[in-house]
């Protein structure tokens, strides 16, 4: 996923048959991807006015994946291994990489 330096970005996906969000942050750049389910239950995220919040339930979350308001508070979603570096390091570690473009 392409972080962007301008825009915070949420971006809902599916990964290999697998449900992630990913959380970008402009300030840095910076960014999480997380496996988008909590109790075994697909969730849904978007942004609104900054904040990242789940669709099916209007709870809160940070940036590290903790629900901190809401039904679900203090639930925690599950990271997937990732990482951040720059794309031209990416490409020649992993030569057959796909870049996403929100």
């Amino acid at each position: 996923y392409w972080l962007s330096e301008s825009e915070d970005t949420v971006v809902n996906d599916d990964v290999g048959g697998r449900e992630v969000v990913v959380i970008m942050r402009g300030e840095g750049p910076t960014g999480a991807a997380f496996l988008s389910q909590a109790g075994g239950k697909p969730l849904t995220f978007k942004l609104v006015n900054g904040l990242i919040v789940d669709e099916q339930t209007g709870s809160l979350w940070d940036d590290a994946g903790r629900a901190v308001g809401g039904p679900l508070a203090k639930t925690k979603l599950e990271a997937v291994p990732s990482r951040a570096t720059y794309w031209f390091s990416l490409a020649g570690a992993l030569p057959g990489i796909e870049l996403h473009a929100p």
